[in-house]
């Protein structure tokens, strides 16, 4: 299972990781070590999911600009739904290399296959016009 989770070290503002547990009857889980490190300009990691797409691990995850630290939005922009390629699906995830996929615009992006099998992403929309918007899954190609 992969959880959104807050680092102890780190800068305040960058201690967001991919937290990891395990469980073999679905009722108790051991907490493993976190599948990406601080300090990365993350506040937190939300909706974390990981795919193997085109025969490559990628970790998708969102945040949004205002929790990002000043350097990340510097590097890479205001990105919301971010996405990072890893070796394994259990990284671990150097998201430090994080690119952006989407704006502010969409927020909590799931990988799923259509019906002929094409990757695509839903998401909800969660601005517009700087407004909350908050509607249901939207399709991106």
């Amino acid at each position: 299972m992969l959880v959104t989770a807050r680092s102890r070290s780190g800068a305040v503002g960058q201690r967001g990781v991919v937290g990891h547990a395990r469980s073999a009857d679905l009722l108790r889980r051991q907490v493993q070590p976190p599948l990406s490190r601080p300090d990365t300009g993350f506040w937190h990691l939300e909706v974390p999911q990981v795919e193997v797409v085109a025969g490559r691990a990628v970790l998708i995850f969102s945040c949004l600009p205002g929790q990002l630290s000043p350097e990340r939005r510097a590097a890479s922009g205001p990105g919301a739904i971010w996405c990072v390629p890893a070796d394994s699906v259990l990284g671990p995830f150097d998201t430090g290399r994080a690119v952006p996929l989407t704006g502010e615009d969409l927020y909590s992006g799931r990988l799923v296959r259509d019906r002929a099998g094409q990757w695509v992403m839903l998401a909800f929309r969660n601005l517009k016009a700087g407004r909350f918007v908050g509607r249901s899954a939207t399709r991106c190609r």
